[in-house]
Order: C-alpha cells, then sequence, then structure tokens
C-alpha cells in the first residue's frame, strides 16, 4: 500500500527556464545571484539613506533571479516528489546560497566585532593591529 507520489496529466513547460536539471544556466544564475548579493551589500552598507531607491531595485532583481531558480527546481519536484535528482539539485542551491550568505554575514560581523574592539583598544592604549 505504498503511496503515489508523483502527478498525473501534469506537464509543467518549463523551457522558458532551464532546458533540465542539467541546465549549466541553473548554476550559472546561482552564481550571478552571489555575485549580484556581495555587489549590492559592497555597494549599499552603511549609504542607505543616499541610495535607498536604487537598493530596492537591485534587492527586487536579486529577488527575481532567486524565484526564478527556485520555481523551476520547486515546479519540477511537483511533478515527482521522490526524484532523487531534483531534491539533491534544490539542496545544493540552497546549500550555496545559505553558505554565501552566511559568509557574507559573518564578514560584516566580523568587521564589525573588529571596530568595536579597535574601539576599546585604542581607549585603553593598546596597538591596534592585535
Amino acid at each position: 500500500m505504498g503511496k503515489n507520489l508523483k502527478t498525473e496529466n501534469i506537464n509543467w513547460d518549463l523551457g522558458c527556464m532551464y532546458t533540465g536539471l542539467e541546465d549549466a544556466r541553473i548554476d550559472a544564475d546561482v552564481a550571478e545571484l552571489v555575485r549580484m548579493a556581495k555587489e549590492f551589500n559592497a555597494a549599499y552598507k552603511g549609504k542607505l539613506a543616499e541610495t535607498l531607491g536604487k537598493a530596492i531595485t537591485d534587492y527586487a532583481s536579486m529577488g527575481m533571479l532567486s524565484n526564478k531558480v527556485m520555481v523551476y527546481l520547486f515546479l519540477t519536484q511537483s511533478k515527482d516528489t521522490t526524484d532523487g535528482k531534483v531534491k539533491a539539485k534544490i539542496a545544493d542551491v540552497e546549500r550555496f546560497e545559505a553558505y554565501e550568505y552566511a559568509r557574507a554575514a559573518r564578514k560584516c560581523h566580523l568587521a564589525h566585532e573588529r571596530r568595536i574592539v579597535g574601539n576599546v583598544d585604542r581607549e585603553r592604549g593598546a596597538p591596534d593591529d592585535l
């Protein structure tokens, strides 16, 4: 009495997005998304008061690209939820995005910590290069 986890009579035409799971454009779009996120951080960190409109536009572009990749993968998965290749690709993309975002956040956090430690050390008269 196994469950049927496949859909019947549903066929998404996703060719306008990607040709399949092996389409190199998926990985290229994920890499582009990470590049965009890094560029966004460099361009707008601490400058949103002057550049809010452009920041919103750029953030929306990143969201659209991320949505394109994930919608394609989730709709592909919806045809057969047992397909291990689709599950693996989703996990790869999510892991890669999470890693890159965490790395960027950690870099910002560490820079903030260094500033705080530097300020405290200067108040104590300690050298900045600790």
